[in-house]
């Protein structure tokens, strides 16, 4: 390991924490930078602006203030000290990885087939199913077009009598 170009230490239960929880690329780029920032400059927090973040993992600034907060309601992240106009919020991440509200990832249970899915209810209320709902779906298409091609071939044959004489 090159020490000379610097490096993070980032402690093994967080990392577990990390993996088995389901998060995504954005929040886990978030939680990386803050942990670059924190843990590799041996600080339990620091001030992290919006623009700051949103620049450095290459996000816009709407999206990663969405999925920061999300961060936070999850108790990952937590606000050490609110920013102000001119002073940005101090952040951390939680330590206490019982405390983190993340979902874990749902195991399917029952498998489904394609035969399943096609012929599932899409409207309880008309008992229609998907490959009724399409095949009305692709004849009202197809009528549609069939007429619409009826209606330019008059168009066309009335315009072209009228150059005819």
């Amino acid at each position: 390991m090159n020490r000379e170009n610097g490096f993070t230490k980032i402690p093994n239960y967080l990392l577990k924490g990390l993996i088995e929880n389901k998060l995504n690329g954005t929040q886990y780029r978030i939680l990386l930078h803050i942990l670059r920032f924190t843990n590799g400059f041996q600080r339990h927090d620091h001030e992290l602006s919006l623009s700051f973040l949103s620049k450095a993992i290459k996000a816009d600034k709407s999206y990663v203030a969405r999925e920061l907060n999300t961060l936070i309601k999850q108790d990952i992240v937590e606000i050490v000290k609110e920013g102000g106009f001119n002073k940005p919020r101090k952040l951390r991440i939680n330590n206490d990885l019982k405390s983190w509200g993340v979902m874990k990832v749902p195991q399917c249970k029952k498998k489904s087939t394609a035969e399943e899915n096609v012929n599932s209810t899409v409207d309880k209320r008309h008992n229609t199913t998907v490959d009724n709902y399409i095949q009305s779906t692709v004849d009202k298409d197809i009528h549609q077009e069939i007429k619409n091609k009826e209606i330019k071939k008059d168009i066309f044959k009335e315009n072209s009598e009228d150059f005819l004489y």
